[in-house]
């Protein structure tokens, strides 16, 4: 957890470099969901790696206890964590950025946009929470099929961003990540 907030914490300072970098909030928005898509979809990788290499030793009263993993299974996982702080302080940034500029220029109540992207946002996690204990069990207890299709989900969320997402007002995108002023 320290690692990713740490990477969360470096991505938060450097959003407008990365703005300007990637070519615009909408892309970089984007780019992150799918990132955070494959990261998803490393957990099964992951896994997959630990259970292959998991080891036991006996214990006391002749019982089988497993073995701390190896340290590439360590690394990987600490890894994979601090990775997800990338997509963690776009996600916390770039979309609610958006609403307000987006708001603001239509004259809309921002307080109410920024309600509903919320809710945009708590009930798809409402909805993974109700399914994915049925889900889980329908394939053999894992949790990875609820990584698999939150890993869809990102994938979706990327590529629809890229496609539908309005960029900001030409005059709004140089004043946020250039620093100019009107």
């Amino acid at each position: 957890m320290t690692l990713n907030s740490v990477i969360s914490g470096g991505v938060s300072l450097g959003i407008s470099a990365l703005v300007r970098g990637l070519g615009g909030e909408k892309r970089l928005w984007g780019l992150v969901n799918i990132l955070l898509a494959v990261c998803l979809a490393m957990t099964v990788h992951i896994s997959m790696m630990a259970k292959h290499l998991l080891q036991y030793t006996m214990g006391l009263g002749g019982a089988l206890e497993p073995l701390p993993p190896p340290g590439g299974v360590k690394a990987t996982a600490l890894t994979f964590k601090a990775v997800l702080g990338i997509p963690l302080a776009i996600t916390y940034c770039i979309p609610f950025g958006l609403t307000s500029i987006f708001s603001n220029n239509a004259g809309a109540c921002q307080g109410l946009c920024l309600a509903i992207l919320n809710l945009s946002v708590l009930i798809p996690q409402m909805l993974m929470s109700a399914i994915s204990g049925p889900l889980d069990n329908m394939f053999g207890g894992s949790n990875l099929s609820s990584f698999v299709v939150s890993s869809l989900a990102a994938a979706i969320s990327g590529m629809l961003s890229i496609i539908l997402v309005p960029s900001p007002p030409l005059d709004v995108h140089t004043t946020i990540i250039g620093g100019g002023s009107h």
